[in-house]
């Protein structure tokens, strides 16, 4: 027993050195030019939550736009499906129609397909063709800033 106390008290001896070490680390770490310990920076609770609120709306900006990309991506993936299903000689022909498939559905949902499906406000008070009632959301006219990246993944 008598080692073992030994032991035990070289391994406290050596963690309090560890900590007076660390300690003085912190203390030089917080001191200003003139050797006197600066307060913490604390951050008030308002900008706290404005920086969590910015963050999360980023975060969903950022996985809408990667869910979009990966949709292009699966586009890619079915053209290369059907041209593995027919003979070579139609595989062009097949690529042209998917790219094809792609660029055009993108334009005509720019030029209407937005605005039909997101003109109305929801009320039932759009016009009966349409569903919506602002003209602007046509070719995206007046549509806010932070819609842009719901079009881009619809």
């Amino acid at each position: 027993s008598a080692p073992n106390q030994a032991n035990l008290e070289a391994r406290v001896a050596l963690l309090e050195e560890k900590l007076s070490h660390i300690t003085a680390l912190r203390r030089s770490l917080h001191q200003d030019g003139n050797g006197t310990e600066e307060e913490p920076a604390y951050v008030d609770q308002q900008t706290f939550e404005d920086t969590v609120s910015t963050l999360r709306l980023e975060t969903d900006h950022v996985w809408i736009l990667s869910a979009g990309l990966f949709c292009f991506f699966l586009q890619a993936g079915f053209g290369l499906l059907e041209a593995g299903a027919l003979r070579a000689k139609n595989a062009k022909n097949i690529m042209l129609k998917n790219l094809m498939d792609a660029c055009v559905g993108g334009v005509v949902y720019y030029l209407f397909g937005y605005a039909f499906a997101y003109g109305s406000p929801g009320d039932g008070t759009g016009n009966a063709f349409s569903g919506g009632e602002s003209s602007g959301y046509f070719m995206l006219v007046d549509v806010a800033g932070e819609e842009y990246y719901i079009f881009f993944f619809q």
